[in-house]
């Protein structure tokens, strides 16, 4: 008997959840700025397998000129071991024209640990092997493959029926670079305006010790006021 035909009456069947986020900011007179991002999230759930992917865009220019233009795709599968461990299959592709990455690809397994699993809060650890495939478009060096390990953490906390606190923060090294890493977080806040529309808040920083050219800053970061629409 497969796992997935082990569900126990009550259990929660499948589920599809899909969110969409859209920012926009337009400022003209003594500057003249134009800004856009989008963000396409979807998860299926089921008592055992759960499938997620998330989409993200950021289009900016500054006085007529193109100031950012950065694309990131991402998908995840994970399969429950029990209520606190699962196994994780994660891959993804993304692009950031003023960050040097022509593209950049990657594809991995790791395993997930639920150290807090609550109604309000939630925290899962994750450590993963993951295979990168960079082509940059600065730099002496234009092509780069490389293997990973990655530390990740997920932290949720829902202190009211409305609203919610999100901190993720990984940190990965590349076995084959000596010295090179890179740390990821993102900070982000929703409050609930009814059941399909909320109002939220993120920062996103991006570090890496080793730029692809001198030029390239070694942070970067993106501040994002969205109107979130949930489809379920």
């Amino acid at each position: 008997m497969s796992l997935a035909a082990q569900s126990a009456p009550g259990e929660k069947k499948s589920a599809f959840r899909l969110r969409g986020e859209i920012s926009y900011v337009k400022t003209s007179g003594n500057t003249d700025t134009e800004s856009f991002a989008g963000k396409l999230d979807s998860a299926r759930e089921n008592p055992i397998h759960k499938f997620f992917f998330k989409g993200q865009y950021v289009y900016g220019r500054n006085s007529g000129r193109e100031a950012s233009n950065k694309l990131a795709l991402d998908g995840r599968w994970e399969a429950s071991l029990n209520q606190r461990f699962s196994t994780i299959v994660s891959m993804g592709y993304g692009r950031d024209k003023f960050s040097g990455y022509r593209f950049r690809v990657f594809v991995g397994p790791g395993l997930g640990y639920f150290l807090v699993k609550e109604e309000k809060r939630s925290l899962q650890l994750s450590l993963a092997l993951n295979y990168y495939h960079d082509r940059f478009s600065v730099g002496e060096r234009r092509e780069l493959r490389f293997l990973t390990g990655k530390t990740l953490g997920k932290f949720e906390w829902r202190p009211r029926e409305n609203f919610k606190f999100i901190q993720n923060l990984g940190h990965f090294i590349s076995f084959s670079e000596s010295g090179s890493y890179f740390v990821e977080s993102e900070t982000a806040a929703e409050t609930r305006i009814n059941r399909t529309l909320s109002i939220g808040v993120s920062y996103k920083a991006n570090y890496q010790n080793r730029p692809p050219a001198p030029e390239i800053r070694r942070t970067d970061t993106t501040f994002l006021t969205t109107l979130i629409i949930d489809i379920k």
